[in-house]
């Protein structure tokens, strides 16, 4: 199967995404800083990959990161985009019960 990819350009492309290598899925991602790094750490399956950035470049990189999506998000809808620790709101809606059924005085 070929995917196709659509890029925003805010910086002279250097890469063609729809050639080159083989690409890699991944499937969790970590991220740590130090004074004037970034450092993030990829994994697909097995495979462990891990990518230091200087701090600016990394919020370049942010930056283009946050514009692909919401191109993406305006062609092909929202994306839960939550971190793992926040919590998932309920899909199921209570109606309030004021007290009823329960030993609550109105």
């Amino acid at each position: 199967m070929t995917v196709k990819f659509d890029t925003i350009r805010y910086m002279p492309p250097q890469f063609d995404f729809n050639s080159g290598p083989d690409k890699i899925f991944v499937d969790s991602t970590n991220t740590a800083f130090g004074k004037g790094t970034l450092v993030t750490h990829f994994r697909s399956g097995e495979q462990h990959h891990v990518f230091l950035f200087e701090i600016a470049h990394a919020k370049q990189y942010a930056r283009v990161l946050l514009q692909n999506i919401e191109a993406y998000e305006k062609q092909y809808g929202q994306v839960d985009g939550r971190l793992p620790t926040e919590p998932m709101p309920t899909p199921f809606q209570y109606p309030k019960n004021n007290g009823e059924g329960t030993d609550e005085k109105k």
